[in-house]
């Protein structure tokens, strides 16, 4: 499987889980965030970038995912392929 290993920067809300003044709500910021990772989606709806995965020993396709992230593409600022990877069918385990 050829993968996409990415950097993704997008901005993102903040929320706050406490009681605070309007002026401080009116005062909040959005934060730019960054993602990296292995490219999982990305479409006009959702850019999907995981940390971890697994192929499917048969088709050699992405099979599940671990601490992977949603963005919406449209909050999608910049995106930066680092490098494409042929993921090796076996690295010396099973």
């Amino acid at each position: 499987m050829l993968a996409q290993v990415v950097v993704v920067k997008w901005i993102d809300s903040t929320t706050f889980e406490h009681w605070d003044t309007a002026d401080a709500v009116d005062e909040g910021k959005l934060k730019t965030c960054y993602a990296f990772g292995l490219l999982v989606r990305q479409d006009d709806e959702v850019t999907s970038v995981a940390l971890l995965a697994t192929l499917d020993k048969n088709t050699k396709k992405l099979e599940a995912c671990s601490n992977w992230v949603n963005i919406p593409t449209v909050n999608v600022i910049r995106y930066q392929v680092v490098c494409e990877l042929e993921l090796p069918d076996n690295l010396g385990g099973e």
